[in-house]
């Protein structure tokens, strides 16, 4: 959307599928019965006027497409980029963060949506801490034999389909969760290749099975600001569900704290964890929140 000179002040992308409905259990959290949902994403606003008409604009084309609640910013599904920053904090951005315009959450809201989900990132500034109780948990795991492993970046095209296929059962529970094909899994990870040290990728096994992963990698961002690069970020923690996988999560990101140490890194930032999430509730025990998100959805 430009103004009368042609200069561009807001701009969206939309997507909807025919086919796709939430999960009953989704729509439940939504409080509407069915829904077959679109998505507004790659979503800028330079005024908040042409912001909140340009969004309008979207949910009306969504909805002559068929759809009855609209959700944003998101860039189809929460495999991409989705939500928005709503409290900023002092820490700068990392690598790999969402960012936007402190105006952006108002626009939604004037538009007519609702906050639907509430997202943190942590920032861990002691890379020694323990917590005790995690002995007895790893030492069941071992005598389960559940191994970890750093990845191979020999094999790192196998790696990721395992991840991918991992994935798809390690999230099918998570709020908004649609699959996703492996082509475009796979790209999303191999684009970021280039900065990832294979000593902060970890898988965990049983009986040859991939059963849990955790994705580290270094905030590159610092090296954009001219600053050396001490922060490690765990942009992912998956574990397959079951009793037999308690505390592997937790076991996955102390082992991440304690190769970063050793390889000079000082801290570590949780990113972008879902509220009541098992990950949210593992971070707490190590790292405070530096900042806060929020997804928003409009039933029409």
């Amino acid at each position: 959307m430009e103004d009368d000179l042609g200069i561009r002040l807001a701009a969206c992308a939309i997507w909807y599928d025919e086919e796709v409905e939430l999960s009953p259990k989704d729509a439940k959290k939504l409080s509407t019965q069915k829904v077959r949902i679109g998505t507004i994403g790659h979503y800028s606003s330079f005024d908040p006027e042409y912001g909140i008409a340009i969004i309008n604009e979207a949910c009306e084309i969504l909805f002559a497409c068929g759809c009855n609640y609209i959700i944003g910013p998101m860039d189809g599904s929460t495999w991409a980029s989705y939500r928005l920053v709503t409290e900023p904090g002092d820490y700068p951005p990392f690598f790999l963060e969402p960012t936007n315009r402190n105006e952006w959450p108002d626009e939604f809201l004037k538009a007519g949506f609702k906050p639907i989900a509430e997202y943190t990132s942590a920032l861990n500034s002691d890379l020694t801490r323990k917590n005790p109780k995690l002995v007895a948990a790893a030492e069941r795991l071992r005598s389960n034999g559940i191994t970890i492993r750093t990845v191979d970046p020999s094999q790192m095209n196998d790696e990721l389909e395992r991840i991918y296929e991992m994935s798809l059962t390690a999230f099918e529970n998570n709020f908004l969760f649609m699959p996703v094909d492996e082509d475009y899994f796979t790209p999303q990870y191999q684009k970021i290749m280039k900065f990832i040290r294979p000593e902060l990728v970890f898988l965990a096994e049983h009986n040859g099975e991939l059963v849990g992963y955790l994705f580290g990698i270094p905030d590159m961002l610092q090296q954009k600001r001219k600053e050396e690069i001490n922060t490690v970020i765990i942009k992912t923690v998956a574990t397959l569900p079951g009793r037999l996988y308690a505390g592997l999560g937790q076991a996955l990101i102390e082992q991440c704290h304690s190769a970063a140490l050793e390889l000079g890194y000082v801290k570590a930032i949780h990113a972008l964890m879902y509220e009541g999430n098992n990950s949210k509730n593992i971070s707490s025990y190590y790292a405070e929140t530096i900042r806060r998100y929020t997804l928003y959805g409009k039933e029409l």
